[in-house]
């Protein structure tokens, strides 16, 4: 003990957990000025501007091998390195939690719309361009459900790789198939991207008008709906264009098959 110092306890130097200082000395992040024949660990007042520094990196996560690191060469030009990188680590977390929240917030309005409307409701509603990924059908699917479920699988695990998130996922089908009856052989499946993906040939679904409708069921009522929508689009005087696009609005609170709600989009030229 050197003499002239104050000394203090580990429960007497700071309000943390005494705990976490052992823990701290055990791994030689930050160990006492010296440890008496009782055991008792004992801390210098200047002591405490390292721990304040620690505890302040902890407070900003950064991982106890990167400040150990830095202690063994605490130079100006360590520690702004140390500071690029964590600052670098946030920005990423601060866009993720901003992409969750935004999901978060589209799966909400999904739900609440999914309460209110009416079965084959329809209404014209006008859109921005949305980035979205797809997962085109191969010809050869032929409509299997075991091949579309390893497609559905893959496109979620595309999706999640690409956007760290789990986006609103749904088919999509050519207005032409569906003028032709054919409403059991979709083209695929597409995921609402907040950003476009860095791709060279991004997917986009297309701003302007579209016919919105909605059925409350069994997807076995989805072909009337697509009828209805198609006859209502002609009185009208418009004409549907490209693919239409079909998600579920209340999947995900997995309700039953007669309280599940669909919501179709088609796209229309004036």
């Amino acid at each position: 003990m050197t003499e002239g110092l104050r000394y203090f306890t580990a429960g007497q130097f700071a309000k943390i957990n005494k705990k976490t200082l052992h823990y701290y000395d055990e791994i030689g992040l930050f160990s006492p000025a010296y440890k008496g024949d009782n055991g008792y660990r004992y801390y210098t007042c200047q002591q405490s501007f390292e721990l304040e520094f620690i505890l302040a990196l902890r407070e900003i996560d950064m991982p106890i091998a990167a400040i150990a690191a830095y202690q063994d060469n605490p130079a100006p030009d360590s520690f702004l390195k140390l500071s690029e990188e964590r600052i670098h680590e946030i920005d990423e977390k601060v866009r993720r939690l901003e992409g969750i929240k935004a999901l978060l917030q589209r799966k909400k309005e999904m739900l609440i719309l999914s309460s209110k409307i009416r079965d084959f409701e329809m209404n014209l509603v006008r859109r921005s361009r949305q980035g979205i990924f797809l997962t085109p059908f191969p010809d050869d699917t032929g409509g299997r459900e075991e091949k579309e479920f390893d497609l559905l699988l893959e496109h979620i695990h595309s999706v999640s790789d690409l956007t760290a998130l789990k986006a609103v996922t749904g088919s999509y089908i050519s207005i032409q198939k569906i003028r032709n009856g054919e409403f059991g052989t979709y083209d695929g499946l597409f995921s609402v991207i907040d950003t476009p993906i860095c791709v060279s040939d991004p997917d986009f679904m297309p701003g302007g008008l579209y016919l919105q409708g909605f059925c409350i069921g069994s997807w076995d009522k989805i072909p009337t709906l697509y009828q209805k929508m198609l006859s209502y689009l002609q009185e009208k005087g418009l004409q549907a264009d490209g693919f239409a696009y079909e998600t579920g609005l209340n999947e995900m609170v997995a309700p039953a098959s007669n309280e599940y709600v669909t919501q179709i989009l088609i796209p229309c030229k004036e």
